[in-house]
């Protein structure tokens, strides 16, 4: 063996040997080497990544809870596998909690939390989070907007309980009655409304798009004083909703019936030697309408005869000698007259 010269120098050198290095000593005699492997511990220097810088869906307001509708992924380059586990949250814009996200194999998995209402809220906004699990954690954000769709939930509802309308028995057909209305929350088709009249035949119409009632037919008081109608109000969805309300129109009076005279002819026999003011006849008469019915009576052609305008009472005030015919008139805003036959004589006739 030989030995090294007091004077001798070693050197020492490193030569890398990915991923080792290898140091080597030598002395000018006998070099020799030795390998050194480092390791790189990884610190949480990379932030979680989602892949897409913004989100978007759509559901329908009835969609099953707890069933996802979105997957949303964010990727993170740290080298262990606690810097680089990510979970999942959503940071803001849902105070409700209808929304949840859930972690599941390294994606967050979204689903609804509890019953969407288009009606209440049509689009939803929500900053999701990625969050990795180093030390600091590092997270990254990223919006998510959700339209809500509609489905036909809601049917129509009258403007009212019940309505009342009132027309003219003397009107002519295609008079407007009354208009009906009702309203429905649903979108589209949902709340497209139509209406009918619905549960037997009736002498009214409904336009089916403005709820506008009208007449099909001359009406007639005394037939028939009001109507009950039903009318449907129908949406255009799928399946389609419906409501009924009552619809009460009441027909008015108009003075269309002329007095009609009960028991005629009319006729009588008094005698010349009567006492004065001698009752002769009683004339009667009736009128059909319902209102302004009362009748009157006059009398006309003869100055020795008088008449009880409200009870029909003829009778004779002066001398009579020969047979004699009045005219008398009833009236209950139209008139009608009738001849009353009224023959004198000596005796009394029984």
């Amino acid at each position: 063996r030989r030995r090294r010269s007091p004077s001798a120098t070693t050197t020492t050198s490193l030569r890398l040997r990915s991923p080792n290095l290898v140091v080597e000593a030598d002395d000018g005699l006998d070099p020799t080497t030795v390998n050194v492997i480092v390791v790189v511990l990884d610190v949480n220097d990379i932030p979680p990544s989602f892949t897409q810088t913004s989100y978007s869906a759509s559901v329908f307001e009835d969609r099953e809870l707890d069933v996802p509708f979105l997957t949303v992924e964010a990727l993170d380059y740290d080298s262990s596998s606690a810097n680089r586990r990510i979970t999942y949250s959503i940071e803001s814009g849902d105070p409700f909690g209808l929304f949840q996200i859930e972690t599941v194999s390294g994606d967050g998995q979204i689903s609804v939390a509890s019953p969407l209402d288009y009606e209440m809220n049509k689009t939803h906004t929500l900053t999701l989070r990625a969050t990795d699990s180093g030390s600091p954690p590092l997270h990254d954000d990223v919006t998510l907007t959700i339209t809500v769709q509609d489905v036909n939930d809601n049917a129509p509802e009258f403007a009212q309980a019940f309505f009342t309308a009132s027309i003219a028995e003397n009107e002519q057909p295609s008079t407007p009655v009354v208009t009906v209305t009702a309203s429905d929350v649903d979108a589209g088709d949902n709340g497209d409304i139509r209406y009918a009249l619905v549960g037997g035949t009736v002498p009214f119409a409904i336009d089916a798009t403005t709820g506008e009632v009208t007449t099909t037919a001359s009406l007639d008081r005394e037939a028939q004083s009001s109507w009950a109608l039903t009318v449907e109000a129908r949406d255009r969805g799928t399946p389609s909703l419906s409501a009924t309300v009552q619809l009460t129109v009441s027909v008015t009076d108009v003075n269309d019936h002329v007095p009609q005279w009960i028991n005629r002819p009319y006729a009588c026999t008094i005698t010349e030697n009567r006492s004065q003011k001698t009752s002769c006849i009683t004339v009667q008469a009736t009128d059909g309408d319902v209102t302004g019915n009362t009748v009157s009576y006059s009398l006309s052609g003869h100055s020795a005869f008088v008449i009880n305008s409200a009870t029909g009472l003829v009778q004779a005030i002066s001398p009579l000698d020969r047979e004699t015919e009045v005219s008398v008139c009833v009236c209950a805003g139209l008139c009608v007259s009738e001849f009353v036959c009224l023959c004198v004589s000596e005796f009394v006739c029984e």
